[in-house]
């Protein structure tokens, strides 16, 4: 498939990676033998500088070894829409040592993958559907009539949204709350696209309303009752 395809090409031009910086290190080994340097004795005149640059190295190697095991794991690709922290937006790039996140305010966000590697991702992607989910406080003065009525004409509402799947609907009064009667609304929609997710949520939201006011349903808000003692 073009997915795997696309793994594929973004597995082998990791491994191509990892080699070549392989035979650069040994090529520069075997360069500097051939002038006659003994390695370990190099190494160990570097001192207090070899310290500083071991130190240095770890995080480079962290962050090697983290790309090595992102493109073993493929949590991810080129052009997914994930969450990583605070942060989210899209993969531009991913290079061994970090990767590149096109953010939603157009910034490029540079993150070490050593920190990816050992980070929860969010892959929005590979999302199979989507949930929408609104709370409804209705008035304490509501009749029950037309609660139930209300319940039944959003469960139907639901039932003909396009892109809803029907057997995940659940219209329910679950709460007397301080401020009124409460109802959850619960329906999963058939579309990973996040665009066109808002546009099906928008149209229930207007729909639900409609409702409301076709049956002269308010919406409760927080109240609060202040005595004042003379």
């Amino acid at each position: 498939s073009k997915k795997g395809k696309e793994i594929d090409q973004a597995t082998i031009s990791g491994i191509f990676k990892v080699i070549r910086i392989m035979i650069y290190i040994i090529a520069g080994f075997m360069v500097i033998s051939e002038f006659g340097y003994d390695l370990t004795g190099f190494i160990a005149s570097l001192g207090i500088g070899g310290v500083v640059i071991t130190l240095a190295a770890q995080d480079t190697a962290k962050s090697l070894i983290g790309g090595i095991l992102i493109f073993l794991d493929k949590p991810f690709k080129v052009g997914d829409y994930i969450k990583v922290g605070q942060y989210e937006g899209t993969i531009e790039e991913i290079k061994f040592r970090s990767t590149n996140i096109r953010t939603l305010d157009n910034s490029v966000l540079h993150i070490p993958n050593s920190e990816m590697s050992i980070s929860a991702v969010t892959n929005y992607s590979e999302m199979e559907k989507r949930r929408y989910y609104t709370k409804l406080t209705l008035e304490l003065e509501t009749k029950l009539e037309k609660v139930e009525i209300v319940k039944n004409e959003i469960q139907q509402m639901l039932e003909k949204t396009e892109s809803i799947i029907t057997d995940t609907i659940s219209v329910k009064f679950q709460n007397i709350s301080d401020n009124g009667i409460e109802i959850i609304v619960v329906a999963y929609i058939n579309e990973t696209d996040y665009g066109r997710y808002m546009e099906i949520r928008e149209k229930i939201n207007y729909d639900i309303l409609t409702i409301l006011q076709q049956e002269g349903v308010e919406l409760a808000y927080n109240t609060q009752t202040i005595y004042v003692k003379k």
